[in-house]
This record gives structure tokens, C-alpha cells and sequence, in this order.
């Protein structure tokens, strides 16, 4: 990959918004970069942590199109259905070349901070912006350092929006869970609920849409519909799930406990 090196300036602010530039002892390979946080965005939760993933060779495509890419955005993207980490929080980037809109994954989150995000910020949307990219060379391989950042709001302060009739529902389970968790972010809660809702009727294992509706149902005070779908998933597990799957002692005893605060509720 070849492109001209950033140019060099002494005093960082006097450059522009999303302008490249370079320290004087950077190297020739570091592409600094100053963005704003998302729209929406304006706490900061993690400051110039680098991208995990980066340099594997499914990611290496998008990775060389974004550093060369114009007009760079970042979105964060949770991955509740991963087998590897339910914490897993993916990069997706969007850039545009020779005219053309362009987006792909880059990577991932570090572990770490993920598991932070779904310890305190589970209920809130999360974005991230670029901070410094590195040119991938015959000796180095590529990087990305970014900031993560949530809404300075509470989820309690969000505005809650009316109902879209023109919103699709997706065939695909992952997709549907994928699709709630973004409508959540805006807003559309009842067409989130049904995203959620169709994975439950169709037993899909996993606890991120039984939990989310549950949340919902929660906050709503609907306990009856929380104590409804929180047996729905512990039948879901003890007939789908087999018992010796990694995660499904932790997962029922997560159900069991909510269930009985749930019923507890109800009855009071």
C-alpha cells in the first residue's frame, strides 16, 4: 500500500477537522487524525485504545481502503450471538474511494474494554472515532488507535419514539437481535420489542433477546410480560441447549435469578 505521508506540524491545534497530520517524531507510517465524536456523542469512555484484529487478513481489505480512503467515520457494532465473547464489540469502518461509499469491519474492540462496556454501559449506544491510523509497510503492519465515547444523557432521558410501520423484519435471528439493538439506540423501543419478540417464538438460544426484553419489560413495569418471557427462555435452554454447552449453567442460573425478582415484583 503506498500514499503520501501525512504532513508534519508542530502545533496540532491549528489543525482542521478530520485533517491528517504528523508530529515531528512521528514516522513516516502514522496518520494522525482529529474527529468529533458522533453525533449524539459527548463522553468520552475510552481514550486512544488501539483495534484488536487489525492485522488479520480478513480485515486487511478494508483496513488499507480506510487509510486511504476520504471521509472516515467509525460505528461500533455489539456481537451478543459471538462464540467466542458475548462481549465482543466489532469496528465496522465507512470511508469512500475514488467516489465510491465503501465499509467493512476492521477489527474489534480489545477484550477488556468490552467486557467494561457490557459491565457499565449494557442500556447505553456506543460510538467511536478515529484518532490514529497506521500505514501498513514492508516492515510494520497496519493499526488503528480510536476513542470510544457513549450519549452524556441517561437512557432515562432518551426520547422514546413512536411506532415505524416501514421498518422490515429481517429472516435472519442474528440480524433481528443486530437490528433491535440498534433501533433501542434509537429510540424505536416497540419495534425493537418486536425483534426481539419474533426470536423468542422461534426458540432462538441465546440469551440476548429474552434478556433485552426483559430489560424492557423491566423498566416499563410490565412484570407479568418479563415473567412470561424469562420462563420462555429457561424452556428454551433445558430443551435446545445441550447441557454440556459452555456458558449454559451461567446463563439459566442468570434466567432463574431474574425470574425470581421479576415474580417478586408482580407480586408486590
Amino acid at each position: 500500500m503506498i500514499r503520501t505521508p501525512a504532513p508534519v506540524t508542530t502545533d496540532s491545534y491549528l489543525v482542521g477537522l478530520d485533517q491528517e497530520y504528523r508530529l515531528p517524531n512521528d514516522e513516516e507510517n502514522v496518520i494522525r487524525i482529529k474527529q468529533n465524536p458522533p453525533s449524539g456523542f459527548g463522553r468520552k469512555i475510552f481514550d486512544n485504545i488501539s483495534v484488536a484484529g487489525v492485522s488479520d487478513s480478513r480485515y486487511s481489505e478494508s483496513v488499507d481502503g480506510l487509510v486511504c480512503g476520504q471521509g472516515r467515520r467509525l460505528t461500533l457494532q455489539r456481537e451478543p450471538e459471538n462464540q467466542y465473547d458475548k462481549n465482543a464489540v466489532a469496528v465496522i469502518a465507512a470511508w469512500t474511494s475514488e467516489g465510491t461509499e465503501r465499509t467493512g469491519q476492521i477489527g474489534y474492540l480489545p477484550k477488556e474494554a468490552a467486557r467494561e462496556i457490557a459491565e457499565k454501559y449494557a442500556e447505553l449506544p456506543i460510538g467511536a472515532s478515529l484518532h490514529i491510523l497506521y500505514m501498513r509497510t514492508s516492515e510494520k503492519s497496519a493499526g488503528l488507535r480510536i476513542n470510544v465515547w457513549i450519549p452524556k444523557v441517561s437512557p432515562a432521558s432518551r426520547v422514546e419514539l413512536p411506532f415505524d410501520e416501514t421498518i422490515p423484519m429481517p429472516d435472519d435471528p442474528v440480524e433481528r437481535n443486530l437490528r433491535g439493538i440498534e433501533l433501542e439506540k434509537q429510540g424505536l423501543i416497540e419495534n425493537a420489542i418486536l425483534m426481539y419478540q419474533r426470536n423468542v417464538e422461534e426458540s432462538v438460544s441465546g440469551t440476548h433477546p429474552y434478556m433485552r426484553l426483559a430489560t424492557i419489560y423491566r423498566k416499563r413495569k410490565a412484570y407479568d410480560k418479563e415473567v412470561e418471557v424469562l420462563q420462555r427462555a429457561i424452556s428454551v435452554y433445558q430443551h435446545t441447549v445441550p447441557k454440556g454447552q459452555v456458558g449454559r449453567r451461567k446463563d439459566m442460573e442468570a434466567f432463574r435469578g431474574r425470574l425470581e425478582k421479576a415474580k417478586a415484583l408482580l407480586g408486590s
